[in-house]
């Protein structure tokens, strides 16, 4: 996510990569309830919307942490379809802190007057995590950033050690280019090879474990205030 003096214009871009398995199918959506907000966004096939945008200019996206455990509770994917469904920035972070999450999972908001925040949510407790100051730009890959969550992620040195490097360097490219992040520029930066096939824009290792063999199925990127999302079938 960015906004404000990190962007070309000011306005609110979010978006992400979501990987998993090439078998799976990813749908669009378009939802129009009977109450409450319209929503715009992608899942896997069979699944409520989890990744998108609303009526009122709210952009989430969320992407999968290692937890130690998981609980009798409301799954993720309920979880994510609330947040999308809320009136502002603060009711997605209330419906995710107040939930009794299941498992383990990232959510990354973005309002349309530039508001960004991340919220790291576990069985347990939460992470919240905001842009540096004066940044304007906040990134978050498959690892736990708040340091009171740290000592809890899993595999760490053996399962996606990749996870540590893309975060750091999606930030570093838009950091290069502060102040000229569009919708065109961010396309570009979703491409990212370095690390390959284990970067950014991910690509099946079939030389790994089998449990990693997976790749980017869909890139999704978000001007959250105009009701835009633009997203590819496959990698970017």
């Amino acid at each position: 996510a960015c906004s404000g003096k990190a962007t070309k214009d000011g306005k609110t871009i979010a978006g992400q990569h979501f990987d998993w398995y090439d078998d799976a199918d990813m749908i669009l959506m378009r939802v129009k309830p009977n109450k409450g907000p319209a929503m715009l966004g992608t899942s896997i096939a069979g699944q409520v919307m989890q990744f998108g945008i609303n009526s009122n200019g709210i952009g989430h996206y969320a992407n999968v942490l290692a937890y130690p455990k998981s609980v009798v509770g409301v799954p993720a994917v309920v979880v994510a379809q609330k947040g999308l469904q809320s009136k502002n920035v603060p009711d997605v972070i209330r419906c995710i802190t107040q939930a009794p999450n299941a498992i383990a999972l990232n959510h990354m908001i973005a309002g349309k007057d530039g508001e960004m925040v991340d919220v790291e949510a576990t069985p347990d407790k939460c992470g919240v995590l905001l842009p540096d100051c004066g940044c304007d730009i906040l990134t978050h890959a498959n690892n736990f950033l708040c340091h009171y969550l740290q000592e809890s992620c899993m595999g760490g040195l053996t399962s996606f050690p990749d996870t540590y490097l893309r975060a750091p360097r999606l930030k570093q490219l838009m950091m290069d280019h502060f102040g000229e992040l569009d919708v065109n520029l961010m396309m570009k930066l979703m491409q990212d090879h370095r690390c390959y096939p284990d970067s950014i824009c991910r690509h099946c290792d079939l030389t790994g474990p089998e449990f990693e063999q997976f790749c980017t199925l869909t890139s999704l990127i978000s001007l959250p205030g105009e009701g835009k999302l633009w997203a590819t079938n496959g990698c970017p």
